[in-house]
């Protein structure tokens, strides 16, 4: 049961990005505040999407040698019996979970009236954290991070 987790130093190097990009604002307690919720809903998502990849595995009676946990999801090591619809299942676990947390969270934030389905969905228009609002700003955050990851996973390249 025990295996090798790493973290990648593209996620490490991606959450620096993050702060990055939000030091040009003029008010730097914003850009801490937008730049710390989206690294902490960004390593919830990736975790999250990666424990759909390895439930996958362990229900299919696979084995998880290691773990590495990068920006887009992670990259396993695993075996799993010669089934090829077996592998095709774990690879599609980790996407259509964050789809899913994308489209719940999609779903509760319009119907509540905090924001519409193109600024979720919108890869160049990041969410923005709001102290005043900070639950319905979290989860936007949150549910936005999500569909990018979707997204990112859908490219036809290694590691997707």
């Amino acid at each position: 049961m025990l295996f090798r987790s790493r973290i990648h130093a593209t996620l490490l190097l991606f959450l620096i990005l993050i702060f990055a990009v939000g030091w040009h604002y003029p008010d730097r307690d914003y850009a801490i505040g937008t730049g710390t919720v989206t690294a902490a809903m960004l390593l919830l998502a990736v975790l999250l999407h990666e424990l759909a990849h390895l439930f996958a595995i362990k229900h299919l009676g696979g084995e998880i040698h290691s773990v590495t946990l990068t920006p887009w999801g992670g990259k396993s090591s695993f075996s799993l019996p010669a089934l090829n619809r077996d592998r095709l299942y774990v690879h599609l676990a980790g996407p259509a979970t964050s789809f899913c947390l994308f489209l719940i969270g999609a779903f509760l934030l319009t119907r509540g009236g905090q924001c519409n389905w193109q600024e979720l969905i919108n890869p160049l228009l990041p969410r923005q954290f709001r102290l005043s609002e900070w639950h319905a700003s979290t989860f936007e955050i949150f549910t936005w991070l999500n569909f990018q990851i979707f997204l990112v996973n859908l490219l036809p390249c290694f590691p997707f």
